[in-house]
C-alpha cells in the first residue's frame, strides 16, 4: 500500500529554528507530497520559505491560541494519508519519513492509529539517583515503556533499539493515520504551550488504536533560543493543564493523582534549582 504524506510544523516566530527543520524535510529519501507550515505570530517570513522551498503551503495563522489549535487548523488544510507532525526545534534524519512509512506498510493488517520516532539525543542518562526517585514516588513522567501512568502521566521510550507496541506517542515526532482525525481533533481548551497535548491526545487515541514506537525514524532536538519559559508562572500553567487532562481522561481520580504530580513539579522544580546551583563554580553563588 502506498501513503501519501503531509508533514505539518506549528511555528511562532522562529526563522532560523524552522529553515533547519524544513531543510531536513526536503533532503528525505522519501519526500513528503506536501510540507505546511502553520506560522502562529508575525508574517514577514512567509515570502523568505515560500521562495526558499518549492511548494511549501507556508499557513498565517496569527489568531492561533495555541500549538493545539496550530496543529488542528494545518491538519485540516493537509491531503495526505499519513499527517507528520513535527516541533520546529527539532532536525529529521534523511531516512526517517522512510522509516514511519515502512512500520505503517508492516503493520497494515492491524489497527494502527499513530507513531512515534525516536529523537536520539534524549534519553535517561540523567533520569538516575534522586531525580528518578522524586518521579517514581510522585507518578510522574518518566522513562519507562511508553505507556501511562496509573496518574495518566506518559512514560517515554527515546532509546530503546526495538519496535514497540506504545501507549504514548511524543508531539514533536508524531504520525498519524488521517483515519484517526475522524475521530478525534487536539483539544483546543490547552491553550498557549498547551502542556501535555501529546500526551492527552495519544491517550485518547490508543484507547480505540494501536500506536508503535520505531527506533529507526530518528530526529534531534535543538532546543530554541526561544525556548519557553520555565519560571513559576509556567509551572503552575503546567500544572493547570495536567489537571484538566486528568481530570477529563480519568475523571475524580485523575484530579487525586493530579495532587500527587502537582507535588512531584513542585519538587522537581526545587531540585532541578538547587542541583543547577551546587554544581556552579563558587566563585559564581556570590
Amino acid at each position: 500500500m502506498q501513503y501519501s504524506v503531509s508533514v505539518i510544523i506549528p511555528t511562532k516566530n522562529r526563522k532560523s529554528d524552522l529553515e533547519k527543520c524544513l531543510d531536513a524535510v526536503y533532503c528525505q529519501t522519501c519526500v513528503p507530497q506536501e510540507a505546511i507550515v502553520v506560522e502562529g505570530g508575525a508574517q514577514e517570513n512567509k515570502q523568505y520559505f515560500e521562495k526558499k522551498y518549492k511548494g511549501l503551503k507556508y499557513l498565517q495563522f496569527s489568531g492561533s491560541t495555541g500549538l493545539t489549535q496550530s496543529k488542528n487548523y494545518g491538519l485540516k488544510q493537509s491531503k495526505g494519508d499519513v499527517l507528520i507532525f513535527l516541533d520546529d526545534d527539532l532536525v529529521i534524519e534523511k531516512d526517517f519519513i522512510s522509516a514511519i512509512l515502512s512500520l505503517f506498510k508492516e503493520k497494515s493488517s492491524e489497527n494502527v492509529g499513530g507513531i512515534s520516532g525516536n529523537i536520539t539525543n534524549q534519553n535517561n542518562e540523567k533520569e538516575k539517583g534522586l531525580y528518578r526517585i522524586i518521579k517514581m514516588i510522585f507518578l510522574m513522567p518518566m522513562f519507562g515503556d511508553g505507556t501511562f501512568r496509573i496518574s495518566g502521566m506518559p512514560t517515554f521510550v527515546y532509546g530503546d533499539l526495538n519496535v514497540r507496541k506504545v501507549e504514548f506517542i511524543a508531539g514533536g515526532v508524531t504520525a498519524y493515520k488521517r483515519k484517526v482525525f475522524d475521530e478525534f481533533m487536539f483539544d483546543e481548551k490547552l491553550t498557549g504551550y498547551c502542556y501535555g497535548e501529546d500526551a492527552d491526545f495519544s491517550y485518547r487515541v490508543s484507547r480505540k488504536h494501536d500506536n508503535y514506537y520505531t527506533p529507526f525514524a530518528k530526529a534531534v532536538h535543538k532546543p530554541s533560543s526561544e525556548a519557553r519559559s520555565r519560571g513559576i508562572k509556567s509551572l503552575l500553567s503546567n500544572i493547570s493543564a495536567m489537571i484538566y487532562r486528568n481530570k477529563k481522561n480519568l475523571g475524580i481520580k485523575g484530579v487525586f493523582f493530579s495532587v500527587i504530580v502537582a507535588t512531584g513539579m513542585m519538587a522537581e522544580s526545587v531540585y532541578l534549582k538547587m542541583r543547577s546551583y551546587l554544581c556552579l563554580p563558587k566563585s559564581s553563588r556570590y
